[in-house]
């Protein structure tokens, strides 16, 4: 998904992979990534706006602070 929102080749164009990595659905492995507007993390299901759009669960990261 970032390799494909990689605008030219260019990693280091932040605001742009972010704005496409935003607006872009991809069908994943554990299900589909969309990102709502008003939060960063992909819609689970089944709280989506059409059912297709969830993922079946969400993993976070657990860092040591």
């Amino acid at each position: 998904m970032w390799a494909q929102a990689v605008p030219g080749g260019n990693p280091y164009d932040f605001a742009k992979v972010n704005k496409i990595v935003k607006g872009t659905v991809y069908p994943g492995f554990c299900g589909t990534y969309s990102f709502p507007t008003h939060y960063l993390p992909c819609y689970p299901y089944p709280t989506t706006p059409r059912t297709q759009l969830g993922m079946a669960h969400l993993t976070f990261p657990i860092q040591k602070r």
